[in-house]
């Protein structure tokens, strides 16, 4: 930090209209000139090397059209992208204890179904459909 960026017009107008929501959240970006923007602090579940592209996802999400019909609040929508960002990502090694501790986790959330964006997480197959696809027709 910092870091300075030059993301594109439509980005920088969703960032800037929302400079006082992103400092609540531990988010400090000024403009820079020439259309530039410096990043000066970040959540700390962000690494530095990923400024750029955490504040590419932030002001996606605070201005596409798809993410505020599943959530309404900038402020949420910012969140779910912090969580995304400090969430276990695959081909991450876990510990069975740690897998347990995140299944449990996840059912005590309000809606353990979704990402905090709001996409399904969890797939519902039916057992006929497991015996076609392993080969085991009639096996029950």
């Amino acid at each position: 930090m910092p870091v300075v960026v030059s993301p594109p017009p439509a980005a920088r107008a969703a960032i800037e209209e929302s400079l006082d929501l992103l400092a609540e959240l531990g988010v400090e970006i000024e403009s820079f000139g020439g259309g530039a923007l410096v990043i000066k602090a970040l959540p700390a579940v962000v690494p530095p090397g990923q400024a750029e592209r955490f504040l590419a996802e932030v002001s996606e999400g605070l201005a596409d059209e798809e993410a505020r019909q599943r959530i309404r609040d900038p402020r949420d929508r910012v969140l779910a992208t912090v969580a995304c960002k400090a969430a276990i990502k695959i081909n991450f090694p876990l510990t069975v204890e740690k897998m347990d501790w995140v299944v449990r986790e996840l059912f005590r959330s309000s809606d353990p179904y979704r990402c905090p964006h709001g996409r399904q997480i969890v797939l519902r197959i039916d057992h006929d459909t497991i015996e076609r696809n392993f080969g085991r027709r009639g096996w029950r």
